[in-house]
């Protein structure tokens, strides 16, 4: 006899597992939209950045922060894995446990046991300057791309690889910190706060790490609900009404990094 409990628990069940070929009962992903803006084709390119710090770094705390910066709240749907929808939309789906079968990012660590400078891809790596050295990835790709990466979008998405693809180079006075996630991730500005939630892990901070927004609800589609001929939204709480009548103006990349004694080290960005 099935009791309406037994029913109930039954259906709970069947929403949220599925069993895979192997026949393992694995739980469902969690989904996370791709907004307007950030799917579109023109996003759909993968985004290096190399960090040169002039320093040995212990490359196990940064695999480890990297990896409890995507496990807090919605900084999880960074280490999600990029799906393409019938109608060519993308999504987000996040496993609702990180394991080695489904990490959170692809990582890779390789060790020189050389200076920096005897390498001999050192003459295309530029001295750190007051300015941002963009380059071809091409001239540096080795120090980029682990031996398991995608090296494109399409790549990325048929292999069903998660987002940020993460390599540790180290040599005897200096490590290389390369970073590759598709354009559809972030952008500078996303970026920058990624590089500053990142910053409060390794400092011991992890309780000042902010919420991420606009994980589920596209922001720029709600602020411009709000608006209407450039005038503010009179049904909106003052509150509200104020910061839309006076809108802060976002700080450059630049301005971000100077003040991050980790971006401080930085003397390469590969865009």
């Amino acid at each position: 006899m099935t009791t309406p409990l037994a029913t109930e628990t039954r259906l709970l069940l069947e929403n949220i597992v599925t069993t895979s070929p192997n026949g393992q009962v694995q739980l469902h992903d969690d989904v996370f939209p791709v907004h307007l803006a950030d799917g579109a084709t023109l996003y759909r390119v993968m985004f290096s950045t190399v960090l040169q710090f002039n320093d040995v770094l212990d490359a196990g705390k940064l695999q480890n922060a990297f990896s409890r910066l995507l496990d807090i709240g919605h900084w999880r749907k960074l280490g999600g894995r990029l799906k393409m929808k019938e109608n060519g939309d993308l999504e987000v789906h996040v496993p609702t446990r990180f394991t080695a079968e489904r990490p959170a990012m692809l990582y890779a660590y390789e060790n020189f046991e050389s200076n920096i400078a005897e390498h001999p891809l050192a003459p295309e790596l530029p001295q750190s300057a007051d300015t941002l050295s963009i380059d071809s990835v091409e001239e540096v790709q080795h120090f980029i791309r682990g031996p398991t990466f995608p090296t494109t979008f399409n790549e990325m998405i048929d292999q069903g690889a998660p987002q940020l693809l993460v390599k540790i180079t180290a040599f005897f006075d200096a490590t290389l910190l390369a970073i590759t996630a598709p354009h559809v991730t972030w952008d500078g500005f996303g970026f920058s706060s990624f590089l500053q939630a990142l910053q409060l892990i390794l400092a011991g901070r992890e309780d000042e790490v902010p919420p991420m927004l606009g994980s589920r609800h596209d922001m720029l589609v709600e602020m411009a609900s709000r608006y209407s001929d450039n005038k503010v939204d009179k049904e909106a709480p003052q509150g509200e009404q104020q910061q839309q009548s006076m809108p802060q103006e976002p700080r450059s990349y630049n301005s971000l990094c100077s003040k991050s004694p980790l971006a401080r080290s930085l003397s390469r960005r590969v865009g």
